[in-house]
């Protein structure tokens, strides 16, 4: 007959100690939180100002950027692909952005 083998768990049973900073985390957060939305709320005015400035060529470049910064760039891999090289794709498309930082 088997034995059944179990594992003991990994996570630190919850504190009041941990309780209390996550809690104090949370409300950190939710201030800063509105502070900013005050912020963005009181330059609003401004903030369509400067909106209304910019061409939407400059926008769609912007986009461009940050699908390539943000939508790829954490999906490649950094470790090397092949023994030929040891550069790997995430070094690769740093590059990449390195130039299109300075091209746009």
């Amino acid at each position: 007959m088997k034995r059944s083998v179990t594992k003991k768990s990994t996570l630190r049973p919850s504190t009041p100690a941990t309780e209390e900073r996550a809690s104090r985390t949370a409300s950190v957060v939710e201030a800063i939180s509105v502070a900013g939305a005050v912020l963005l709320l009181t330059a609003r005015e401004s903030l369509h100002g400067f909106a209304r400035r910019i061409e939407i060529g400059e926008i769609i470049t912007a986009g461009k950027f940050l699908i390539l910064t943000g939508l790829v760039l954490p999906f490649l891999p950094s470790e090397p692909v092949t023994r030929l090289t040891e550069i790997t794709p995430h070094q690769v498309w740093l590059a990449v952005l390195a130039v299109c930082t300075v091209s746009y």
